[in-house]
């Protein structure tokens, strides 16, 4: 591809690549900064709401203190109490039991026993501040402290109310407290009602229960009408276990909010969060209206079911709560974003244009720079670029042609550093044999010693074979000689004789020079090396000791590996022998490292001179004095670790010796 047209793609690659990141990191930005200004939006409207429904039930609960505080009230009530005080408490007990009897079984409001409590002085006023407000309130009616009905607006169950739920939280054992008896639907007046109950008190004492039961659908409809026309989400009202009073266009009490709101709202939280509703993801925030909460003075709740009510208040709190959907939400950020892309685009292919003219014109001088070094390469090597600029092209020309007299000098020396490279390569094959030649010497050093240890090994059952032929000449000299005799004598020198075999082939494979390398433990070479050595240690009172943590197979040459470890071992017996008169000790220990086996070899023979520390793997290098392989043996095993098995030696004192340090290559697929 030319140049011309590499620049030109570079800038649209990159100028596309910043639009991407740009509209990446602005869509990002936008939709976090959208959601979270909506969801503190939403969260403000919501706490907004809960305190207008707060602000009306403190309105009907105002309007029903007003009603318990007129002059007809409280007379009727003390009046009432006055009489009832005069009876025993047994007679009281018995009194309103017989006037409830009277009541429940007289079902017409006309009847004379119910008309008295319909249509007394108390009860016209109770029917007037209906009339006042039409269609707000349901039944009202008060009972006195005793709790039996002295007034009310219309036939109720019972007369008898002490017993019930609303009045006892009511009455709150004689301390008063305010009560919002949640009903739920009230068919008789096709709405939802808010039984409000107020403790009537006379000098700090309850003298009476008043109970004005409210109906509030028109209240809380205009709070989520008013909501829904701003079209920017729904607002529901929603007891804490999910059921909701009321929303937009819905029945009260007909559908329930989503179930993954529900941890929030049974938390009392105030906040917001997204959740998946019904396949959409929808912004929704949530708060308690404070009223509904045990607050001191006023309570709220009810009972899931009564007589003429249904879907009751089982003690739960109300929550408002408002609904948006995401998508809606993040429009206007969508669109701002679309914009940005199509700017970007139509920027991008100006640049493109621009970048074309751009990449012509640098190119150009390159191209004749190119064209001059075509024809060099074809040996037209008194040629020179002819470009006189002074930018990088420039200096690019300039560099070339210094470069091309070099090259010219280096022409008429490059077969003299041909003949350098075949000198150094021959060197550094000598340098191979070398190394090859003096790990043989060592191994044909050390067949000396092996061989002196196979003799040693054969001086016993020798004996024993000479002892068992004397036997034999002895009995036949003394006609003494029998076949069992024979066939004894004949076993055991037999059994020597295996003896013998067996210690020439745990030696003879040292002889022979490894050709491959083998896949085993380290443990298997320590235990052949332990077979040749043990019977020299054993002649030395020499004890070994082998510690093996590691079943990790390695791909290595044996014999080479053997011959490092006798090397090492020998040093150590030598060291025992000299410095050591008593419990004398080698000890092999083999572990894991990651991605390396470790053998340690220690001894306590005394240790080694710090001074001699740094040179104790040079070659020729020895403490022993002079011998056929003197200062060998520690270079050959260093050699060999290194450079046939790419693995580490060192050494180092420790307690009363030395100990030397082999570290091998773990290959992965042995492992």
């Amino acid at each position: 591809m030319k140049l011309q047209y590499k620049i030109t793609t570079i800038i649209i690659f990159f100028t596309l690549v910043g639009l991407g990141s740009i509209s990446l990191i602005y869509s990002r930005w936008s939709y976090n900064n959208v959601i979270q200004n909506e969801q503190k939006e939403l969260l403000e409207r919501t706490v907004d709401s809960a305190y207008h429904i707060e602000l009306e039930l403190k309105d009907k609960l105002t309007v029903s203190k007003t009603l318990a505080s007129a002059p007809v009230v409280l007379e009727s009530l003390l009046k009432s109490n006055a009489y009832y005080a005069s009876l025993s408490e047994v007679q009281q007990k018995e009194g309103i039991k017989e006037l409830n009897r009277k009541w429940e079984e007289a079902e017409d409001a006309n009847h004379p026993f119910i008309a008295s409590y319909l249509n007394n002085p108390l009860a016209r006023y109770l029917k007037q501040q209906q009339e006042v407000l039409p269609g707000t309130y349901g039944e009202i009616f008060i009972t006195n402290r005793y709790g039996a009905v002295i007034a009310t607006t219309g036939k109720l169950s019972t007369l008898a109310h002490a017993h019930k739920y609303w009045w006892k939280q009511s009455y709150n054992e004689g301390k008063g407290k305010v009560f919002f008896d949640d009903r739920g639907f009230d068919q008789s007046v096709k709405g939802y009602v808010i039984g409000v109950v107020i403790p009537i008190k006379k000098d700090g004492e309850i003298i009476g229960i008043l109970k004005s039961n409210i109906n509030i659908m028109g209240t809380l409809s205009n709070v989520v009408e008013h909501y829904a026309r701003l079209d920017h989400g729904s607002l529901f009202i929603v007891r804490t276990k999910g059921m909701i009073v009321l929303e937009h266009g819905l029945p009260p009490l007909s559908t329930n909010i989503n179930p993954e709101l529900l941890t929030n709202l049974q938390g009392m939280e105030t906040g917001s969060r997204i959740v998946q509703d019904d396949d959409e993801a929808k912004v929704m925030a949530y708060a308690p209206i404070r009223l509904t909460l045990d607050m001191p003075g006023i309570g709220f709740g009810g009972k899931p079911q009564t007589i003429d009510h249904t879907k009751g208040n089982g003690g739960e709190v109300w929550h408002t709560v408002i609904s948006y959907n995401k998508e809606q939400a993040l429009a206007g950020s969508r669109a701002t974003n679309q914009m940005i892309i199509y700017i970007g685009l139509v920027f991008t292919f100006f640049s493109a244009l621009l970048a074309f003219f751009i990449g012509q014109w640098i190119s150009r001088p390159i191209n004749e720079l190119s064209v001059t070094a075509d024809r060099i390469g074809q040996g037209e090597l008194d040629l020179r670029a002819n470009i006189a600029s002074h930018d990088e092209v420039g200096t690019l020309a300039k560099s070339f042609n210094k470069m091309l007299e070099e090259l010219k000098k280096t022409m008429a020396s490059r077969d003299e550093l041909r003949e350098e490279i075949e000198k150094r390569k021959e060197a550094e094959a000598e340098l191979i044999e070398k190394d090859k030649l003096i790990i043989a010497q060592s191994r044909q050093a050390a067949m000396g010693e092996i061989l002196g240890m196979i003799a040693h090994q054969w001086r016993q059952p020798l004996g024993i074979i000479s002892m068992g032929i004397n036997n034999t000449l002895a009995d036949i000299e003394l006609e003494t000689m029998t076949s069992e005799s024979i066939k004894k004598q004949g076993h055991d020198m037999l059994k020597q004789i295996e003896q013998m075999t067996q210690t020439i082939d745990d030696f003879k494979d040292f002889f022979s020079p490894d050709q491959k390398r083998e896949a085993m433990t380290f443990y298997t070479v320590v235990k052949e090396t332990e077979n040749i050595i043990a019977p020299s240690l054993f002649n030395h009172a020499i004890q070994l000791e082998i510690k093996n943590e590691s079943d990790t197979m390695i791909s290595v040459y044996k014999r080479e590996l053997i011959q490092v470890l006798l090397n090492l071992i020998n040093n150590a017996k030598e060291a025992l022998i000299t410095h050591t008169k008593e419990k004398r000790r080698i000890t092999i220990n083999i572990t894991e490292e990651i991605n390396w086996i470790v053998c340690s070899i220690c001894d306590n023979g005394g240790g080694i001179d710090e001074a001699d520390m740094d040179n104790i793997f040079d070659p020729y290098f020895t403490t022993k004095g002079v011998s056929s392989e003197a200062g060998l043996g520690l270079y050959i095993s260093k050699t060999i670790i290194e450079k046939y098995f790419y693995g580490k030696i060192d050494a180092h004192n420790v307690d009363r010796g030395a100990c030397f340090t082999i570290k091998l290559p773990v290959e992965k697929e042995l492992q």
